[in-house]
């Protein structure tokens, strides 16, 4: 009584399957198969190759030997964690950099590191959040301006058919996008 049969989910599954709406990615340790949703893995293939072209394309903010990433590292109250993430931030010179961690793990506290480096050196950090929590947090933990995704594209989506060249002064070159959370989690297929 109360109880629901797993038929119907089951059948919805292996329809999903034969239809290709799932497919198989490989296998776990115990040798069972590993299930994805084709679209998400087309856009993890995606990303993945935008990540690619964007390698090596721009000029780091700082050089790795530079007296800020060195003063950094020399900061007590930052974890080795925080201090890889900030120096892997500001010495690439990729278009794309991805910084993961468990929540709590201090990637928000890192930001307002990395805000002071930004602004020395001309650029405007700015920080993109998943919800208004998390922009607010962003804000009031590092210091740098934040929006939610949502604001964000609706703001350059208007600002383009508007005034293209206010676009790229806003957010073209001498600005850092900071993506943090959602994105990570809407694009990665293994987490």
């Amino acid at each position: 009584e109360g109880r629901l049969s797993s038929a119907p989910l089951e059948q919805a599954f292996e329809l999903a399957l034969q239809r290709g709406w799932l497919i198989t990615v490989g296998e776990n340790e115990a040798l069972e198969p590993l299930i994805a949703c084709r679209h998400t893995v087309l856009l993890e293939k995606l990303c993945i190759e935008q990540m690619r072209q964007g390698q090596g394309q721009l000029q780091p903010l700082l050089a790795s030997d530079a007296p800020a990433i060195h003063a950094r590292q020399a900061d007590a109250r930052l974890t080795q964690g925080q201090k890889a993430a900030i120096e892997l931030l500001l010495t690439s010179s990729d278009r794309a950099c991805a910084v993961q961690g468990i929540a709590g793990a201090g990637k928000t506290t890192a930001l307002k590191a990395i805000q002071g480096c930004c602004v020395a050196q001309g650029f405007e950090p700015l920080v993109l959040a998943d919800t208004g929590n998390a922009k607010n947090q962003a804000e009031q933990v590092s210091g740098m301006v934040a929006m939610t995704l949502a604001q964000f594209l609706t703001s350059v989506e208007t600002l383009l058919a508007e005034n293209p060249e206010q676009a790229q002064k806003d957010y073209g070159k001498h600005q850092l996008m900071i993506l943090d959370g959602a994105p990570r989690k809407r694009l990665s297929a293994s987490g």
